[in-house]
């Protein structure tokens, strides 16, 4: 687990600096976050409005209930690798969706990754591969 921890002393004070903003920017709206690998896997088996409504529940929920009441840096870090999965499940979706021929359900996990493929080829972003 050491081993995949963020160590600041082998970063610059500014890779410090973004690295601790991407972290608290995931955990102060972390059900969102992690719904971008999660979200696809549901649009399997739900409709579109189910399933942004029930993150969107969610989310307030961890905002009442948790965000300012426990923070964990390891949970957070390990979020922006959970995160990565994205990349992975909605292709996966999509692909299954076209295969079994539901392809008007086929929109709904392209749209999904419409954010992250222009987020992708942002230049800010594409040095940090972990940056969710």
């Amino acid at each position: 687990m050491q081993n995949l921890l963020w160590n600041p002393i082998e970063h610059t004070d500014d890779e410090n600096l973004k690295w601790c903003w991407l972290r608290s920017v995931e955990w102060g709206r972390w059900p969102i976050f992690l719904s971008r690998p999660i979200a696809p896997v549901l649009l399997l088996i739900l409709p579109w409005y189910v399933v942004i409504v029930g993150f969107f529940v969610l989310d307030i929920f961890w905002a009442l209930i948790f965000r300012y009441q426990f923070v964990s840096v390891n949970a957070a870090f390990l979020g922006s690798m959970f995160g990565l999965l994205r990349w992975i499940t909605w292709p996966a979706a999509t692909i299954f969706l076209f295969l079994a021929g539901a392809n008007s359900r086929i929109l709904d996990c392209c749209i999904l990754a419409c954010d992250d493929l222009y987020n992708w080829g942002n230049p800010d972003d594409r040095n940090w591969a972990n940056s969710g």
